[in-house]
């Protein structure tokens, strides 16, 4: 149903190992139900959530906002900020949802 094999799901299931975030959407389709943290204390939480929900990888997700993934990493390890600008941007996408 959401395109994996059942030894990889045995194995998300047993925690031996993780879903890859383009399976994210399928999982929470198939789970009906979001089971990540929604309190977003910081930016960093923020990104991070709303990667998964949408399945998008550092790199796919940076293609969007026009920037380099090492940005997008740097940002979710707090250890630069987005520009004013940027933050615009980031609340576009996180308003699509």
């Amino acid at each position: 149903m959401i395109g994996s094999d059942t030894m990889s799901i045995n194995g998300w299931e047993n925690h031996r190992s993780f879903p890859i975030i383009s399976f994210f959407p399928k999982i929470i389709k198939f789970l009906g139900y979001n089971p990540f943290d929604t309190e977003f204390k910081t930016l960093k939480d923020k990104l991070i959530f709303y990667r998964r929900l949408s399945g998008l990888s550092h790199r796919k997700f940076a293609a969007l906002l026009n920037i380099d993934p090492g940005t997008v990493s740097d940002w979710e390890k707090e250890l630069h900020k987005p520009t004013k600008r940027m933050k615009d941007k980031l609340n576009k996408f996180f308003n699509s949802y």
